[in-house]
Order: C-alpha cells, then structure tokens, then sequence
C-alpha cells in the first residue's frame, strides 16, 4: 500500500514526465521547473570544467556529490519517470542502457546552447532518442 507521501511523489512525477516534450522545447511555452533541471546549460558546462560526473569528493570520512554527479543524478531520475509514465518502449535510452552517453550528448548540446536549461536540453535528449528508436525499428514493429 503506498504512503501519502509515495503517492504524492508518483503524483509529481507523473505530472512532471508527461508534461508533453514538444511543449518543453517550445520557446513561447511557459513551464515552471524547479532543481537542477532549471540550472542554464551554461551552469552544466562551467561544471563539467571543474569536476567529472562520476566523481565524489570525500572530506573527513564522509562521501560528497559533487554538482557535475548531481546533473548525473537528475539526468538518471528523468529519463527513469520518462521511461515508467510516458515511452512506448519503456526504454528511450536502450541503445546505451546506461547514463554516460546520454550525460554526454546533453554536455554537447548545452556547450552549443549554454542559454538554454538543462530540462531544454533533456527535452531534445529525448526526441533525438526517440527519433533513433523508431529508425531502428522493424516495419512490421511500429
């Protein structure tokens, strides 16, 4: 049985992945998006700069984030609700199956929009994935 908080939280996430990808990369559309997903692209690749997204800084015993490995973090809880309340696959990301090359690809595309946010550069994320997913499809399949 799911607690008032869990629902409350499948509730935000539902809410948040099927807000429509089209209206997130829609210039004249006005979405509020609060945490890492609002930081600017510039944020992301200043970052980027500074600290890998697989490292963790340790100081006195105890194990830290580092933002570069929060974006990571946010990246992997998106594409996750993406995955479980919005694609037809269950799966935008199955070419890859892991976060890296998909971290990446938003690395390049924010260094190439740096005025952009991160949930704008997620958007394109998955059209693109979506995008390749059905080019790879069989006929008889989509």
């Amino acid at each position: 049985m799911l607690t008032n908080a869990r629902m409350l939280f499948v509730a935000l996430l539902t809410i948040a992945a099927t807000t429509s990808i089209a209206e997130i990369n829609d210039p004249n559309k006005i979405i509020s998006f609060y945490g890492t997903g609002a930081d600017s692209c510039g944020a992301l690749v200043l970052e980027f700069k500074e600290n890998s997204p697989r490292d963790m800084l340790k100081y006195k015993g105890t194990t830290y984030s580092t933002k570069a490995n929060v974006y990571a973090q946010w990246l992997s809880g998106y594409l996750s609700a993406y995955n479980l309340f919005v694609s037809k696959t269950g799966d935008v990301n199955s070419a890859s199956h892991d976060i890296w090359g998909p971290l990446e690809w938003i690395h390049q595309y924010c260094k190439q929009n740096p005025t952009d946010t991160v949930i704008r550069a997620t958007g394109s994320l998955i059209l693109f994935l979506s995008q390749q997913q059905e080019l790879q499809l069989p006929a008889n399949n989509q």
